[in-house]
């Protein structure tokens, strides 16, 4: 099977695609042909004319193409910056604090009979409510002997004054 050259010059083989001046007639090739004046003002403001709005397209794309550049480059930023911290959060080891153990020895104790409610109810297991329950007690029926004497108060028992009893000292105060 030979292949042969096409005859006609003008003509093409199917892989090459054709010039402009091939696809065209040989007398509109050399030739443009005159427009009149009302076909060229109309072609200026007519959408569907396709050269009118091809010229300012490049400049158009151009900025299209910036910003979504910009953007892009953005949301890169912002997803690195998420994935660096999601890295921090997943590695994060725990810290670990040096508590030094307190003494056995208590450097203030509070008296029952003169201490608040507010400062009655930093004692272990006693609350506000318990707290105001001491203060009033003890403005009914007068201080306290005792630490032991706390038990007559409603809802202090014998294992609530032993819980509190290093924290705790009942001084006898005069009597007026």
């Amino acid at each position: 099977m030979s292949t042969s050259s096409p005859t006609n010059p003008r003509q093409t083989s199917p892989r090459e695609k054709p010039t402009a001046s091939q696809s065209r007639p040989p007398d509109e090739a050399r030739q443009p042909q005159p427009q009149s004046d009302q076909e060229t003002s109309t072609a200026a403001c007519d959408p569907a004319d396709d050269s009118s709005m091809t010229e300012g397209v490049p400049e158009a794309d151009a900025g299209r193409d910036r910003e979504q550049t910009a953007l892009a480059v953005l949301l890169l930023i912002s997803l690195s910056f998420l994935g660096w911290r999601y890295y921090q959060l997943v590695t994060r080891q725990p810290r670990t604090f040096a508590i030094e153990k307190a003494s056995d020895e208590i450097g203030y104790r509070i008296d029952i009979n003169s201490a608040t409610w507010f400062e009655l109810s930093q004692l272990e297991a006693i609350g506000p409510v318990l707290a105001k329950r001491i203060v009033a007690d003890r403005d009914e029926n007068g201080p306290f002997q005792s630490i032991d004497d706390l038990q007559r108060v409603s809802g202090i028992g014998p294992r609530t004054v032993a819980r509190n009893r290093r924290w705790m000292k009942a001084t006898a105060t005069p009597s007026d």
